[in-house]
């Protein structure tokens, strides 16, 4: 299977980053939120089992947005092998084959997610957060075990190194 994207030669270094929290800066229209999406879906597809927070302030914005994104990035045979849930008119969760799992949430009110157990966060428009609500969710990037489908199907534990934060912002 074969995923179309290509990154754009300035999110490369981006996306060979090993840091735990990786940043990608661009102005408006420059494909951040693409390139986002593409290291959540890597990130998914390398480590089984991971359950990552894909968010924006609002769910109006991520909806209309990095919801968007991120399924069209996915070729249309893979999502079919997906478990995709949906609430108030977007997507809820999406589960991949090999058990990693994504929530889809604004952003609202960061308390509402504090019962999370996540192994990442994708942060997209970082610009629009509080710093309040950046480290107050830093205590729920603490997931060591995968998923049960992962869990299944075999497979590890998820390390430290398999864990972090994805942000995408204007300058």
């Amino acid at each position: 299977m074969k995923f179309q994207y290509s990154p754009n030669p300035v999110f490369v270094p981006f996306h060979a980053s090993q840091a735990r929290d990786r940043f990608l800066f661009g102005g408006y229209g420059s494909g951040k939120t693409v390139a986002a999406c593409a290291e959540a879906i890597a990130w998914g597809l390398e480590c089984a089992g991971i359950e990552m927070l894909v968010t924006r302030k609002t769910v109006p914005a991520l909806r209309d947005t990095t919801e968007k994104e991120f399924v069209n990035l996915l070729p249309p045979e893979f999502l079919k092998e997906c478990k995709v849930t949906r609430a108030g008119g977007h997507l809820n969760t999406l589960q991949f084959p090999n058990g990693s799992l994504y929530y889809f949430k604004g952003m609202d009110d960061w308390r509402k997610l504090r019962s999370m157990n996540l192994a990442a966060i994708l942060w997209d428009e970082a610009d629009e957060f509080e710093l309040e609500e950046f480290e107050g969710m830093q205590s729920r990037i603490r997931q060591v075990h995968p998923t049960p489908l992962a869990k299944q199907q075999g497979a590890p534990q998820i390390t430290a190194t398999q864990r972090g934060n994805i942000l995408s912002s204007n300058p």
